[in-house]
């Protein structure tokens, strides 16, 4: 059933699994948490390439303020360092909350990520609720703020070594 869930956030394609007891055949999932799913699907994959798109856009501003034209001075590349480090505050802000309330977290993030509410799921009646408890998504929610806390460090590495470079060719 994980490897189905992961085919599934990468495809989208069949959440189902089914399976025979007795010589019948069940559905694992019923149609509130398939219709939750689509909703996961879909927010995974427009955060996916909304990720990329950020790596691309930071990696490119990175790699033009390495000549001498004008606009790319010491002051854009300033801005751009400045920018990164309000932005690692924020990432560094949400991971301090998550690891005093994770719990008030998750509800706040599905109210926002999501216009219904299906993401509330009754462990007695939905098998998907009792494959992802809250240990999962604390897991999960670590390796995301962890992934991101790195690339704003490396970013903001990377930044420093090229204003460094710039304040030495001024």
């Amino acid at each position: 059933v994980a490897k189905m869930i992961t085919r599934y956030l990468q495809t989208g394609r069949n959440f189902q699994h089914t399976y025979v007891v007795d010589g019948m055949e069940y559905v694992a999932f019923n149609a509130k948490e398939q219709t939750h799913m689509a909703d996961v699907h879909s927010l995974f994959s427009h955060s996916t390439w909304v990720c990329w798109m950020l790596l691309i856009l930071s990696f490119g501003c990175l790699l033009q303020f390495d000549n001498n034209a004008p606009w790319k001075s010491l002051p854009h590349m300033l801005t751009f360092r400045h920018t990164l480090i309000a932005v690692l505050a924020v990432v560094t802000a949400v991971i301090i909350l998550a690891c005093i309330d994770f719990n008030s977290l998750f509800v706040l993030f599905h109210q926002v990520a999501f216009t219904n509410d299906l993401w509330l799921l009754d462990p007695r009646t939905d098998l998907l609720i009792r494959l992802m408890p809250i240990e999962f998504f604390i897991s999960y929610a670590a390796i995301i703020g962890g992934l991101w806390l790195l690339g704003m460090v490396g970013l903001l590495v990377i930044s420093t070594i090229f204003i460094r470079k710039a304040k030495e060719r001024e």
